[in-house]
């Protein structure tokens, strides 16, 4: 396989807490560059220590990694900081100030490539309202453009944080939990633009979800996780309600309380489920 065409990929890779506690164990994971997965498995499982490794926000204790054709943490301060710049996140609780403006936090996805000065003289005249209104609407919360983050709900900081990601325009889009706060019509329009952007960019997004049966609908690959392990990685045509009680059955790390996402899985028996467009 052609190395230019990998966005992610990982070898034998270990992740170990802080704590000493193993979060991820020899994993072995290949992404295509364009490719569209999504995460699942029961709280506590690894998912958000997967994206974590991928954004290079935790270094794996054992194996090799590479991301966007580069061993980051074989590089310089330089290196690691170039590498980071093509990589976007979306939290599932977005880290963004209360006080700060909705136009500045979306603008905000452009600060990796833009000189010190624009950002600068940015935060008292928006650089380029035009372009957030343009990712807000995308959303439906373009007249919020000037309100205060902290008016918003829950749902629509997530909503911003989207448009953020939008506006950034990464190679690596890795999204935790991104629509947590939404109601279900809501989650499942968003999580399907957050897609098609991906795809028509041709852009890797790898995403958490809790939701399976958005997974199941939006995705070309889903991949679950159980005690720091993947335990399959398939079209979602091919994932069934057994594989998804086996998966929620596992259950998360040491420690992890029980995870009610078996219903969900249950839930899915009679569910129609329609091919990732």
């Amino acid at each position: 396989m052609n190395r230019s065409t990998i966005a992610i990929a990982a070898h034998g890779v270990d992740v170990v807490q802080a704590d000493g506690r193993v979060a991820l164990a020899g994993l072995n994971l290949t992404v295509r560059r364009g490719e569209r997965i999504a995460l699942i498995g029961p709280s506590g499982a690894g998912k958000t220590s997967l994206l974590r490794l991928c954004g290079l926000g935790i270094a794996p204790a054992r194996g090799r990694l590479t991301i966007l054709d580069q061993s980051p943490w074989s590089a310089d301060a330089r290196g690691l900081r170039a590498v980071r710049r093509r990589i976007g996140h979306v939290h599932q609780l977005p880290a963004i100030p209360p006080r700060q403006r909705v136009v500045h936090a979306v603008l905000a996805g452009a600060l990796g490539r833009w000189p010190w000065w624009r950002a600068l003289s940015s935060l008292v005249m928006p650089a380029d309202c035009e372009g957030a209104e343009r990712e807000l609407a995308k959303l439906a919360l373009a007249d919020r453009l000037f309100d205060r983050c902290d008016r918003l709900s829950g749902g629509q900081l997530q909503r911003v944080a989207l448009a953020r990601v939008l506006y950034q325009r990464p190679d690596l889009v890795l999204a935790d939990e991104p629509v947590s706060a939404m109601d279900p019509a809501l989650a499942d329009t968003t999580v399907g633009l957050l897609v098609a952007d991906a795809r028509e960019r041709g852009a890797t997004l790898v995403a958490s979800l809790h939701a399976v049966e958005l997974a199941l609908r939006h995705f070309e690959r889903v991949v679950g996780i159980g005690n720091g392990q993947i335990l399959f990685d398939l079209p979602p045509q091919q994932i069934d309600t057994a594989r998804l009680e086996r998966l929620y059955a596992v259950g998360g790390g040491p420690g992890a309380r029980p995870d009610p996402a078996p219903a969900v899985a249950a839930g899915l028996a009679g569910a129609t489920l329609v091919p990732c467009r």
